[in-house]
């Protein structure tokens, strides 16, 4: 076999902190990236770390918060949105599900730190 080499080249990517206000306050947020691979003409996206203020918790923020981003991928031309979530966490899976969301596979994981 032929020595095999590696070329590096940036993609873009759109990252965007939606924030849930309470008039002045923020009271939750989530993250959420869009990008695009060779494979599809249309780019994809996933969350990150919805939180929700401990204040403001079992009060719908949440839904209101995963709705937004499904919308907000939506309207950047997202062929799918992809939400990740821990085993043991039956709760929020069942959460992510009520957003339309559908378990399909595994995330597989290396902490770096």
């Amino acid at each position: 076999m032929d020595e095999i080499s590696f070329e590096s080249r940036q993609i873009h990517v759109t990252g965007l902190r939606i924030a849930a206000m309470k008039g002045e306050i923020e009271v939750g947020h989530t993250y959420v990236y869009c990008l695009k691979n060779d494979s599809r003409d249309a780019p994809f996206a996933f969350g990150e770390d919805l939180y929700v203020a401990e204040s403001v918790r079992r009060q719908g923020v949440a839904r209101l918060l995963a709705v937004e981003s499904i919308e907000v991928v939506k309207a950047l031309g997202c062929y799918k949105y992809l939400g990740f979530s821990r085993f043991g966490r039956e709760d929020q899976h069942r959460r992510l599900e009520s957003y339309g969301l559908e378990k399909w596979g595994y995330e597989f994981r290396l902490d770096l730190d």
